[in-house]
This record gives C-alpha cells, sequence and structure tokens, in this order.
C-alpha cells in the first residue's frame, strides 16, 4: 500500500509538473489580463534648445508659484489644463512643449508670409522697372541719347503735333463744307423783277406771270411763277412744262434760255424754288429726294385748277434727278421729260469726286474714301432726315415707260456724261440722247432746242403751226439767252444776228456755276487733308477762261 501510495503520488506530481509547464508555455504566449489599464510609454521628449529649456524654466517657476490657478493652454477650440508633475509639482512637459510648439510655429508662418509677400511685391517692381526700360530701349535706339538729343526730339514731336492739329482742323473744316454743298449749299439770290414784268409781249402776243404759293406736306411754303398766254383761243385747257431747277438756284434759270423758246410754243411755264432753295422755306435740300414732294403739291394743283391738260418735265441737274425719281415711282401720267445732266447715283458722284482729287495728284487711300464716305452719309440722315443710298434716279428707270430726252454737256467734269448714257441704256421707255457742247453749267446750244421742238411737239401733240415763231425768233448756231420780254421780233426764215444786249449774247453760267463748283472740289480736298493747290494748272487755266 505504501508503494502504491507513493507510486500515485510521483504520479500525481508529474501531472501537476506537466500542467504547471503548459500553462508557462500558453502564458508566454499570451499575456496575462490584469485589471488595470495598461500604462502608455511616454516618447522621449526631443533635444530642447538653450531658449526653449529657458522658456520651460520661467513656466516652471510660475507654476510652482501659483497654488490655485493652473496655467491654460489653448489649441484651436480645445483648452487644456496644464497638470503637475508628480515627482515633485511641476508641470506636466508633454503639454508645455506642444503649446510652445505651436506658438513657434505661429510666430515662423507669420515672418514667412510677411517674407514672401515683401519678396513678391519687390519682384513686381523689378519687372515693371525693367518692362519700362525695355519699352524706352525698343521706341528709340539702343545706345544711351545724349540731353541735347533728348531735348530736340521733345521739340520735333511738338512741332509734329501741331502739324498735326492743322491737318485736323482743315479736315473738319472741309468736311463741314462738303456736308453743306449736299444738303445745305448757298441759297441763289435774286429779286422779283428779274422774272420779268406781270405782262408783256412777245413777238405779236401778249403774255402775263402770275405769282403763288403752294405748301408741301413738310408744311414749307413754295413761292411760284407761271406765265402762259394772256388770251388763249379757246378756253380748252393748255399743256403745261413744269422747270425744275438745279442745286443752289431758283426758279429764275428757266428765264434766260427755256422761257422764250416755251412760250413761243404756246403752253404754260411753271417753275418754283424747291424747299430749301431760293425764297422758299426750309433749311436743307436732299438732291431730289424730298424734292418729289414739292414737284407732287405743284402738279396738283396745276390738276386741280382745270387750266391744264397735260405735263411735260424739264429738269437740270438736281432737277432732272428730280424728275426721274418722281416719274418712275409716283405719276406714270407724265406726258414726256427732257432730262438735261441727271446723275445716277449719289454716291457714285461722291466716288468720282473723289477719283477726280486722285487724277488731281492727291493720294487718297480707299479705306480714307470709304471711311469718309460713311461719315458723310451720317451726317447727311442725322441733319437732313435721309440716306444717300435712296436717292439713286436709276434705280427704276428699267420700269419707266415715259418718253425722255436726255442731255449731257461733253466736257462736264462735275456729273460726267456716262451718267445720262447709263439711266439712258437702263430706260425701259422710248429715248433719246444727245451730247452737246458745253460743261454742267454752261448754256446750251440752240441743236438741244430744235431737237426739243420735235419732241415737245410729239409729247404733247402741239400743231405745226405753234413752231413757226420759234424757227423765225432765233438764228443758227446762236444760243438764246435773252429774256422774251427784251428780244427783237420775229425775222425772216434766213435771219441776219438779232441786235441785242451784249450780255444777253454771250454764254452765261446758269444753275450750278463753275465757281460753286469749284468750292465743293476744293471742301473735298479738304476733308482730305488736302489743300486747293492740289489742283493743277491746266485746270486752273481753263477755269479762268469761263
Amino acid at each position: 500500500s505504501d508503494d502504491d501510495s507513493s507510486s500515485s503520488s510521483d504520479d500525481d506530481s508529474s501531472s501537476s509538473s506537466d500542467d504547471e509547464g503548459d500553462i508557462q508555455k500558453r502564458s508566454r504566449r499570451v499575456p496575462k489580463q490584469t485589471t488595470e489599464p495598461q500604462k502608455k510609454v511616454r516618447p522621449k521628449p526631443p533635444a530642447l534648445s538653450k531658449q526653449d529649456i529657458k522658456e520651460r524654466n520661467e513656466m516652471e517657476q510660475t507654476a510652482v508659484a501659483t497654488t490655485t490657478a493652473l496655467p491654460k493652454f489653448t489649441s484651436g477650440n480645445t483648452t487644456t489644463d496644464a497638470k503637475p508633475h508628480p515627482a515633485g509639482g511641476a508641470l506636466d512637459y508633454s503639454v508645455t512643449q506642444k503649446a510652445v510648439s505651436k506658438t513657434k510655429r505661429r510666430v515662423s508662418e507669420k515672418k514667412s508670409s510677411e517674407v514672401g509677400s515683401k519678396d513678391v511685391g519687390q519682384h513686381e517692381l523689378k519687372k515693371k522697372k525693367h518692362n519700362h526700360q525695355k519699352g524706352k530701349i525698343h521706341k528709340g535706339s539702343t545706345k544711351p541719347k545724349t540731353k541735347q538729343k533728348t531735348i530736340k526730339k521733345s521739340l520735333d514731336d511738338d512741332d509734329d503735333d501741331d502739324t498735326d492739329m492743322s491737318m485736323l482742323d482743315i479736315a473738319r473744316l472741309g468736311y463741314q463744307e462738303l456736308v453743306n454743298a449736299i444738303i445745305r449749299p448757298p441759297r441763289t439770290k435774286y429779286k422779283m423783277e428779274e422774272l420779268g414784268p406781270l405782262t408783256f409781249v412777245y413777238g405779236d402776243k401778249e403774255y402775263s406771270r402770275t405769282d403763288f404759293e403752294l405748301v408741301n406736306k413738310r408744311g414749307h411754303k413754295l413761292q411760284c411763277s407761271k406765265w402762259y398766254p394772256s388770251e388763249s383761243a379757246s378756253d380748252l385747257p393748255l399743256p403745261a412744262v413744269i422747270y425744275l431747277h438745279g442745286n443752289s438756284s431758283g426758279r429764275t434759270e428757266v428765264v434766260p434760255q427755256c422761257l422764250p423758246f416755251l412760250l413761243s410754243l404756246g403752253v404754260w411755264v411753271v417753275t418754283f424754288d424747291f424747299a430749301g432753295s431760293g425764297m422758299s422755306d426750309g433749311e436743307y435740300v436732299s438732291l431730289g429726294y424730298y424734292e418729289q414732294d414739292d414737284l407732287s403739291c405743284v402738279t396738283e394743283h396745276l390738276r386741280s385748277s382745270g387750266s391744264v391738260s397735260k405735263i411735260v418735265l424739264w429738269g437740270r441737274s438736281m432737277g432732272a434727278a428730280t424728275a426721274l425719281l418722281y416719274a418712275t415711282s409716283r405719276d406714270a401720267s407724265i406726258s414726256g421729260m427732257i432730262l438735261d445732266s441727271p446723275f445716277s447715283d449719289l454716291t457714285q458722284l461722291f466716288n468720282e469726286m473723289v477719283e477726280k482729287a486722285r487724277d488731281e495728284g492727291i493720294a487718297v487711300p480707299g479705306l480714307i474714301a470709304s471711311v469718309a464716305l460713311r461719315m458723310l452719309r451720317g451726317s447727311v440722315k442725322k441733319q437732313a432726315g435721309f440716306n444717300m443710298k435712296d436717292v439713286r434716279p436709276i434705280a427704276n428707270a428699267e420700269n419707266c415707260w415715259i418718253p425722255a430726252l436726255f442731255v449731257a454737256g461733253e466736257k462736264d467734269d462735275f456729273v460726267r456724261p456716262h451718267h445720262s448714257k447709263d439711266i439712258s441704256e437702263k430706260y425701259a421707255g422710248k429715248n433719246n440722247l444727245l451730247i452737246v457742247p458745253g460743261t454742267h453749267s454752261t448754256a446750251r446750244p440752240t441743236s438741244v432746242f430744235d431737237s426739243a421742238v420735235h419732241f415737245l411737239k410729239q409729247c404733247l401733240k402741239l400743231p405745226s403751226t405753234s413752231v413757226d415763231m420759234w424757227q423765225y425768233s432765233v438764228p443758227a448756231n446762236v444760243s438764246s439767252v435773252c429774256p422774251p420780254w427784251l428780244s427783237p421780233k420775229p425775222q425772216s426764215r434766213t435771219p441776219e444776228k438779232p441786235q441785242v444786249n451784249a450780255v444777253h449774247e454771250t454764254e452765261q453760267d446758269i444753275g450750278m456755276t463753275n465757281d460753286r463748283q469749284r468750292k465743293i472740289e476744293a471742301s473735298l480736298f479738304k476733308m482730305l487733308g488736302q489743300s486747293q493747290q492740289g489742283m493743277s494748272c491746266r485746270n486752273l487755266g481753263q477755269d479762268h477762261e469761263s
């Protein structure tokens, strides 16, 4: 039994020792679980500089002296209390070190930002200074200029400025003159005596003149005159010829040439001052645009009077353009038109004036001409209320069937003969074109009136006896510039030259005179920055002869 007990005890001890060995092995693999939380090991603080040590000592002394309140360190939105050190009441270094590091970091960031902004400002200042010096070098030479050269350059610049200003003043003056030449030309001044007596004898017949006044659609008063036989062979209405004057002219334009010839045909002769011309109201002319309204006012008055049967229009220059614009768009009942020197397109007329300036030796770039034309259109539209592009007598020529007789001066350099030719070629109705000697404003030769006799005879259905007086009154190859009340009595078919005053024998400038034409051209030259001296001596000599 003792042996059994000992063996059993040995077995118990060996089993117990085995159990303890297993437990130790497990304990090495798995750490024992303790009820108390394991303390974290604080990292070793970094080495402090002398300044950090000094600041720490000062803060520790302050903490020891303070018994009631402990200092607080703020980090963002979190406030942390400083804890006493377990060894001797000193501050917890971790909290203190965090506050010191954050303070130093903020100070360093602030300094770096200030230094950075300062460096950026200095960099921009140096860059501007460099660009400024670079611009000076590019403008002038690369070599430094002396003070004397700089002073000389400044004086030269002042002279250039004065020259530019004077050229600009000349251009502005010429531009306004050109605008006025189109829409506000000089009014012709005349006395009522120039229209002749109220009654007079021409040939063997007595004629009368009556002045009357009409009001157009714009409220302008139009001064009108009509000549007619004092005693008519019958009470039937007579045909009438309405004469339309040119630019910068008036109703006296009909007197020297057309009135004697027309009265000899036994027709009424009616004329008037367009609005803005002569004695009529109005400030501006429109070269045919608003003149259509004036013509419409006169034709309506004549037709409502019952004394007029058929109507023929006779216009010159602006008057011819007005007749075309009116007949082609408003009144197809006109019996015929005699059109002396009409322009086909107002814009084209301006471009040809620029071409003439180039022919005179004035350099006019195409860009300058186009800009000047746009400016001119704008000023005309603003002041006179119409667009120059709308003044195109040729526009509706292909739709007009009224018989027409076109006349153009061979040496007309203001409205060149090709204008009449272009309209004649495009004209739909029956028409003839006469190219006669003379310029834009000279009196027409007798051949024009011989052709007009046959034209009016067909248009107005005149009897053949009505033209006998005209065939007797004016000799061949002599222009008639004599008013009918001053003309001699008719002679035989082979008459001698009539004895009249010499002033009426010579050709006279009527309507758009040569002097007026030269002023318009001079205005254009001024607008283009040139002077009137650009004209050639050849043209000046021709103007002097005229």
